[in-house]
């Protein structure tokens, strides 16, 4: 919850938008049918965007088809057996619509006020194109990562100085290379590549796209100093519709213009908090926390907490009614339980409070705006409603109660251990690695003298993971270890190497055991076996559930339609292949 009250007030590029991308089709073909029910081009398009399988083959097509009209199956059934009605999957529903009434208030008051659609028009026009540029950078003290001492008014006067030569036909490559304190430009006369919209700082690009070819710019002032820019180039670039833009679009504006929304949202939560006359009781606060600091229930989730720590005040209030621990409960428990807060001190709970609060007003305010009746939040949500029906129903239906017995998956290992579970030769060896290779040979020396390189291993060894297992490194196939790696592979067990190059250092090792190409043992893989056993009965078992749901519920499939629908760009009688 914390969380989500810093995405709303620091950054829109993180929020999830809400919007979904227009069809470029019509979208009205009829790709199935569920009992007479269409589930049209438009409907593939929202799972499966048209760009994405444009290309594709007919079975990859195919796919993307029967796995929407299997979620729309699934889905049909599960209403028909009441899983619309569950009091727990009402309150997925509701908690998950909360969410995105959260986010969407964020768009509607805060994004929409900052980026308009005509602004996003006007950059996706400009995202049409790339451009070839060049740029001295001067830079003055105190300018992040700066490593000039000058002060701003003479990196001016230096700017000055260069455009006075760039008029007195002096290349720009030349004074560029001269210049320029950007690294990456020293060598290449400023050279910055084709770029597109929205690569560049604001002022930079502002500045830089409107240039035409030739053309230098005015010194252009970003964080990262003073700039003098020339347009090398200009070329086309593909890009999608304005529709299908828009999103990137969006998320690229609000980067642009991160400040200016972080400080709207700031006064946005202000004003909600003063309009509804929300204060934290801070008396009882320090009063709770009295008992809390003695209690034995204080470690644990916040709704533990305060179930089991007796305590009657309130702690804030909210429209001059006064909200205690039974709220904070009430609120907590909407988050599934690896989210629920825990608190160590006063100051934790003040600010979690303090953002429940504001998070529960804001989903308010958005309820009280209507924003839940409006067209494009509503689809978002009944999406929502079919994927928590869908994923419910799946967990109860086609994964639960898969428990393979002990002879089901001895017999399943047994079927498809050598390509399924089969491990490349290996060999383990001891190893003394140290950094120097006289200390090498001397330790060579008195293993050869009759020192024990286990012994050697924990005294000299400088791999420190190994040091208390006497050297010992864990099995390993070819191509580990460079070329100790390789040597070891031509050893005989019991057999010790002289010093071997590794890396920045030497090893000698003893090789203390060759492991055969083959079947890992039923006892080491048996968690990957029943993993394994149990996808094949997840994907049988829904497989058969599909089959007889198709017969039961009619379905119908024009799959030449999906084609066509995918295809409509391609020339006549064009296939992906």
């Amino acid at each position: 919850m914390m969380k989500q009250l810093a995405v709303f007030t620091i950054l829109a590029g993180t929020l999830m938008f809400t919007q979904c991308s227009k069809s470029t089709s019509d979208g009205q073909s009829v790709i199935a049918k569920i009992d007479g029910t269409a589930i049209t081009a438009a409907d593939m398009f929202d799972r499966y965007p048209e760009a994405r399988l444009a290309e594709s083959s007919d079975d990859e097509i195919k796919q993307a088809v029967d796995d929407v009209v299997k979620r729309q199956v699934y889905v049909k059934d599960a209403i028909a057996m009441g899983y619309k009605d569950s009091s727990s999957t009402k309150a997925q529903i509701q908690n998950v619509e909360d969410q995105r009434l959260f986010q969407f208030v964020y768009e509607k008051e805060i994004l929409d006020s900052v980026i308009s659609d005509a602004s996003l028009q006007e950059m996706y026009d400009k995202s049409k194109f790339e451009i070839h540029a060049r740029h001295i950078l001067v830079q003055y003290r105190g300018l992040p990562r700066a490593t000039a001492t000058r002060s701003k008014e003479e990196a001016l006067a230096v700017c000055a100085h260069i455009m006075q030569q760039i008029k007195e036909g002096v290349s720009f490559d030349e004074l560029a290379s001269k210049f320029t304190e950007d690294p990456s430009g020293k060598n290449t006369g400023g050279d910055l590549g084709w770029f597109g919209w929205g690569k560049m700082v604001g002022p930079f690009q502002d500045v830089a796209f409107g240039l035409k070819v030739g053309e230098i710019s005015d010194v252009v002032e970003t964080q990262f100093g003073m700039h003098i820019i020339k347009l090398e180039g200009r070329r086309e670039t593909a890009v999608g519709t304005f529709e299908e833009s828009k999103d990137q679009l969006r998320k690229m504006a609000s980067r642009e213009k991160s400040r200016e929304l972080q400080e709207l949202a700031q006064k946005f939560i202000f004003d909600l908090r003063t309009s509804h006359d929300f204060q934290i009781i801070n008396p009882n606060l320090d009063a709770f926390f009295k008992i809390f600091n003695n209690s034995t229930h204080r470690v644990g989730p916040l709704d533990y907490v305060l179930k089991n720590i007796s305590f009657d005040l309130p702690f804030f209030t909210l429209d001059g009614n006064e909200y205690g621990a039974d709220w904070i409960i009430t609120e907590v428990l909407k988050l599934d339980s690896q989210s629920r807060p825990t608190v160590n001190n006063i100051n934790d709970f003040r600010q979690l409070l303090d953002n429940m609060v504001v998070h529960y007003l804001i989903i308010e305010y958005g309820y009280g705006k209507g924003y839940d009746q409006d067209p494009v939040f509503k689809k978002g949500v009944t999406s929502v409603q079919e994927n928590i029906i869908y994923n419910n129903y799946v967990r109860d239906q086609i994964n639960a109660n898969l428990s393979p017995t002990e002879e089901e998956l001895t017999n399943y290992y047994e079927e498809h251990k050598d390509s399924d579970y089969s491990q490349k030769e290996m060999v383990q060896v001891q190893e003394v690695y140290v950094k120097s290779q006289t200390k090498a040979d001397s330790i060579y020396n008195a293993i050869q003298n009759g020192a024990d390189i286990g012994l050697m291993a924990r005294k000299f060894t400088e791999r420190s993971n190994a040091r208390d297992r006497s050297g010992e490194l864990s099995p390993f196939p070819p191509g580990r270890y460079g070329e100790m790696g390789k040597i070891a592979f031509t050893m005989a067990v019991g057999e010790i190497s002289t010093p071997i190059k590794v890396g920045a250092g030497y090893s000698i090792i003893k090789l203390t055991k060759k492991i055969p190409s083959g079947p890992e043992s039923y006892e080491r893989v048996k968690g990957r076996v029943k993993n394994d056993i149990n996808r094949v009965l997840r994907e049988k078992r829904g497989t058969e559930q599909y089959e007889k749901l198709v017969k039961k519920y009619h379905v119908k499939i024009d799959y030449e339609a999906a084609f066509a629908a995918y295809r409509k760009n391609n020339k006549p009688g064009e296939k992906a292949s």
